[in-house]
């Protein structure tokens, strides 16, 4: 097994943080989160001419694909938060040793991913696809969950780069993908010369060869540092990335069952509460971005921060952070608010969903500012290792908030979509909260600097 000893050197952290520095990082994550939505978006684009089922089945494919590739991807992001801290100590062949024992989880984590294949269509029922939708759903899953490996192989090279503050790289191969997808998606599910049409399957085939094109894109980027440095397993530093993220693993798989829960009960309301609800939370996901990009920066930068064992500028990056995201989200609350009306329409919805959606927008507006709030805490926490916390606030204030708050308003209160929301409003809100608990107590702190003083020992005996 390889070894590596951990060496403290200069730090590459400015002696001061604040919304420059947190910007440059977050901007280019802002365009990656908008580029996978384009090409959510242009998937079911292409699709819709072929029907209703047609429609149904990528959408009800990919919240499938989405519940088992969350475990992968929340896994990955300890490979941000260990090459983050390897970055602060200015420890270039530790953060290079740390990119390859992330390319070897995401490896296996997306061959594993195939042992889905056979029950894919099982699964689609469970989530409630019709006898019409489920065979084109599978055949959209299948085609995804081939894709996997590089997908995943992409997320882990994302990590690493971002947790060096490259984000400009991941940005470029999240659009090459989309540009790629754009040109595939009519090729593949309509046919073209010696291409024959493959319908629903063929948008999972597209995407999937765009997210491989992406891989192969970061691959390139990082070839100097993947080429030049010892890809053997290293055990130690395959448990640090583990001890990360298995913790924001088991948080994105639980909050994707919460999130299903949820459609669940406003399913068993109504069509037009669950239209509504579909309709407002695919409009207000772009006022989520720029909030989840600077928790992305902000978690970068306190891992590097713990890393350099420079914790002074974590109240620095914590206020700039706040700047960025209470500016971002109360502009978008303030929207909500003045135009729900005119955000409903946009979707030439019916006329009982739209008038759900309009309150719905408005209850929205209410959660925004707390989750900036939120975001930023989150990413403080992520940044420092303290994921177990994370794990467990997150998970418990949804399925102990959320849910039966929302559940009681939605369904005995009698106040549908809108009584549901409010419990994602008391959600947000208790998180807030907790967070804030987390953060005066210091125990995170604390936390990080043990573990930062337990790796270096591991390190040093592994030498």
């Amino acid at each position: 097994m390889a070894t590596h000893t951990h060496i403290a050197k200069h730090s590459p952290l400015p002696a001061h943080i604040g919304v420059p520095q947190v910007m440059r990082i977050a901007w280019p994550i802002m365009v990656s989160m908008l580029s996978f939505t384009a090409m959510n978006f242009v998937n079911a684009l292409w699709v819709g001419p072929l029907g209703k089922e047609a429609f149904g089945a990528v959408g009800i494919g990919a919240v499938l694909l989405y519940a088992i590739h969350g475990f992968g991807y929340g896994a990955l992001i300890g490979v941000k938060i260990a090459v983050a801290q390897a970055h602060g100590q200015n420890d270039d062949l530790l953060a290079r040793r740390l990119m390859w024992q992330g390319v070897h989880l995401a490896l296996w984590m997306g061959l594993a991913e195939l042992l889905f294949i056979p029950i894919g269509e099982p699964l689609l029922h469970l989530l409630g696809a019709s006898d019409a939708v489920s065979p084109l759903a599978a055949d959209y899953f299948t085609a995804r969950i081939f894709g996997a490996a590089p997908a995943l192989v992409m997320t882990a090279l994302t990590q690493y780069l971002q947790g060096r503050s490259r984000t400009q790289a991941p940005m470029v191969a999240m659009i090459v993908a989309n540009v790629l997808n754009v040109g595939l998606d009519p090729l593949f599910i309509y046919g073209g010369g010696p291409i024959p049409a493959m319908g629903v399957a063929g948008a999972g085939w597209a995407a999937s060869i765009s997210f491989s094109a992406g891989a192969l894109f970061l691959v390139w980027a990082a070839w100097p540092e993947l080429s030049g440095t010892d890809r053997r397993i290293d055990r130690t530093l395959l448990a640090r990335i583990w001890r990360f993220g298995f913790p924001l693993a088991g948080r994105a798989t639980l909050e994707i069952a919460s999130y299903l829960g949820f459609q669940g009960i406003l399913a068993s309301i109504g069509d037009a509460h669950l239209a509504a609800h579909v309709l407002v939370v695919r409009t207000i996901s772009i006022s989520f971005m720029p909030g989840y990009a600077v928790s992305e920066a902000v978690a970068v930068l306190v891992g590097q921060a713990v890393g350099a064992r420079r914790f002074e500028l974590i109240d620095q990056i914590r206020r700039a952070g706040l700047k960025i995201a209470v500016t971002f989200m109360s502009a978008w609350a303030v929207v909500f608010i003045a135009f729900p009306e005119a955000l409903a329409a946009m979707h030439s919805a019916a006329p009982d969903v739209v008038e759900i959606a309009v309150h719905l927008f408005v209850v929205s507006a209410f959660f925004q500012l707390a989750d900036a709030f939120v975001m930023v805490g989150l990413g403080i926490l992520n940044g420092a290792g303290d994921t177990r916390f994370v794990m467990f606030a997150t998970v418990s204030v949804a399925w102990l908030t959320k849910l039966p708050l929302g559940w009681w308003l939605a369904t005995k209160m009698g106040m549908g979509a809108v009584g549901a929301w409010w419990g994602i409003v008391a959600e947000v809100m208790v998180l807030w909260a907790v967070l804030t608990w987390r953060l005066r107590s210091n125990q995170w702190q604390r936390a990080a600097i043990a573990e930062a003083s337990e790796q270096d020992a591991r390190l040093a005996s592994a030498a």
